[in-house]
């Protein structure tokens, strides 16, 4: 995945304080979350603000197979002596990531 700010530039993921990502289906239901503080985010270009996270197996099992929208929240914290705490945290939600089609298999036990 690649990260942009509003003006449709690559992040550089190393400077910000922190990244989170989650993936989840409505009604918010979250699937998995990732954190760059936690080790959980791979930066595979950091200038280019390419990223790569991993679901767990386990945590595909919660996918709701109801012809659910799967969706995607990005939260980067940065630096910024302007906010509280010295953070500012910026949130992109509400992208679509695939939209999980009924399957045959997926009420195996």
């Amino acid at each position: 995945m690649t990260l942009t700010g509003g003006n449709t530039l690559p992040l550089t993921i190393s400077t910000l304080a922190d990244l989170e990502m989650l993936v989840y289906q409505l009604p918010k239901t979250i699937i998995q979350r990732w954190l760059l503080s936690a080790g959980e985010i791979v930066i595979t270009n950091d200038s280019g603000g390419v990223v790569e996270v991993y679901f767990d197996r386990d945590n595909t099992q919660l996918l709701n197979f109801k012809n659910e929208d799967v969706k995607l929240e990005v939260a980067a914290s940065f630096t910024d002596a302007n906010f509280e705490g010295g953070i500012r945290r910026e949130v992109a939600t509400d992208i679509q990531l695939a939209f999980v089609q009924d399957s045959p298999t997926a009420y195996e036990a």
